[in-house]
């Protein structure tokens, strides 16, 4: 069972790579900006993950 959950989640893994490459190349053919403001998205979502975090610490 090991060995076929494992398969199936690499499966899983290399479609979610090339959706992300397919993504990543509809973005540079779009534009920059595009690009930039999903890559400034990502980084605001980390920092609210890390704010978080840091006020369950403080809070709980």
């Amino acid at each position: 069972h090991g060995i076929l959950l494992e398969i199936i989640s690499y499966d899983t893994l290399s479609k979610a790579s090339n959706v992300n490459k397919a993504w990543e190349a509809f973005l540079k053919s779009t534009n920059k900006e595009l690009q930039e403001e999903v890559s400034t998205t990502s980084s605001i979502h980390d920092e609210f993950k890390r704010y978080r975090s840091l006020a369950t610490k403080l809070y709980a």
